[in-house]
């Protein structure tokens, strides 16, 4: 089993959804550079940054890691 880290917990639910980069990093207020950088795990997500992801998706935090673990096969 490989690590899981929360950027692809973010990719895996933008994607369901047809969003792109942009679109997400336009809903949560910072760049597209940010937003490939969180999916790519070279920078942390804090938990505010969880919640802003999560609102932004029309979705809670714990529907977030759920949606993700189970994307992941976990």
């Amino acid at each position: 089993m490989s690590d899981l880290c929360f950027g692809e917990i973010i990719r895996a639910a933008r994607q369901a959804r047809d969003l792109s980069q942009a679109a997400l990093a336009a809903k949560l207020g910072c760049s597209q550079a940010a937003v490939a950088q969180f999916e790519a795990c070279e920078k942390p997500v804090g938990e505010a940054t969880m919640t802003k992801v999560a609102v932004a998706l029309g979705i809670t935090v714990p529907e977030l890691l759920r949606e993700g673990l189970r994307k992941a096969g976990l």
